[in-house]
């Protein structure tokens, strides 16, 4: 309550003062009242009761300033990364790599001429590899042709099947080099660790995926191989070999992560020739 001149008899002060025998809206200090068998604390509070002065204006708002151009380069230099983004490959594949190099360092003939070779590989080089895959090393390498009949049978689509003698020559051929070689010797008297290993890791901003051929450990040492079956002449292996140093450093990398040790080596396998030459 706070004291005024005028009260109004029928409000809750009123009655209060009433019953009590006091003005209590007139009392200057803090006090106790007695009320029947108990007690009224009152207390006083020094406060201004006056309206409010006039509101203060607000002050004068600044105009937002906006450097638009600024803001629109932001955007185009954006707009520019997005669109290196999606043509960037977010897959990677040490062949792709070594495709790119060969297309920076030849000319456009032979760059035609690696596609066109490479188109007409593909179908022996894959036949190849599941050969292989499924090889027993520690077996008699002239039984081979044996199981050759069988094998192009289930691998070769029917649509291929026009080509199946001279793919079979082919492969026969390839094998027979392969089976006749010191590289063959070598991994015989190897223990075979893996083969076709599947491999995804993180390479320089993007994934780098590919599959290990063999992976095997001959005197202590963790070895890998990868079969090739390229038409190379003898004289040009270090030649050849030297193209596929990113697949050599790539694998060999993914392999070190996963063993948690060094690899002694990683081998092209020529198989037309029999020979086996170490990447770097």
């Amino acid at each position: 309550c706070a004291p005024t001149e005028k009260k109004s008899p029928g409000s809750y002060l009123s009655l209060l003062e009433e019953t009590l025998g006091e003005a209590i809206a007139a009392g200057e200090t803090a006090r106790v009242l007695a009320a029947g068998k108990g007690t009224i604390e009152l207390q006083v509070v020094e406060e201004s009761l006056s309206p409010p002065g006039k509101a203060q204006r607000a002050a004068q708002e600044i105009p937002l300033q906006i450097d638009w151009l600024s803001y629109a380069q932001l955007w185009q230099r954006r707009a520019r990364e997005c669109e290196a983004a999606l043509k960037t490959d977010v897959f990677l594949t040490p062949t792709l790599l070594k495709r790119r190099e060969a297309e920076l360092s030849e000319s456009l003939s032979e760059r035609k001429k690696l596609l066109m070779s490479s188109e007409q590989s593909l179908l022996i080089g894959d036949l190849a590899h599941r050969f292989l895959e499924n090889w027993d090393f520690s077996g008699d390498p002239a039984e081979f042709q044996a199981g050759l009949e069988p094998f192009l049978s289930r691998w070769i689509a029917p649509d291929r099947q026009a080509h199946r003698e001279r793919l079979e020559r082919e492969l026969e051929e390839i094998l027979a080099s392969f089976f006749a070689s010191d590289a063959y010797r070598e991994l015989s008297a190897a223990q075979i660790l893996g083969r076709e290993m599947p491999l995804l890791i993180p390479w320089n901003g993007a994934i780098m995926e590919g599959v290990i051929d063999l992976m095997y450990e001959k005197d202590g040492r963790v070895f890998l191989a990868d079969y090739k079956t390229d038409r190379v002449e003898r004289k040009d292996l270090a030649q050849a070999a030297s193209r596929y140093h990113h697949q050599a450093e790539i694998y060999s990398e993914a392999a070190r992560r996963v063993l948690k040790k060094d690899i002694a080596g990683f081998k092209l396998i020529f198989l037309r020739l029999g020979e086996a030459v170490e990447a770097r």
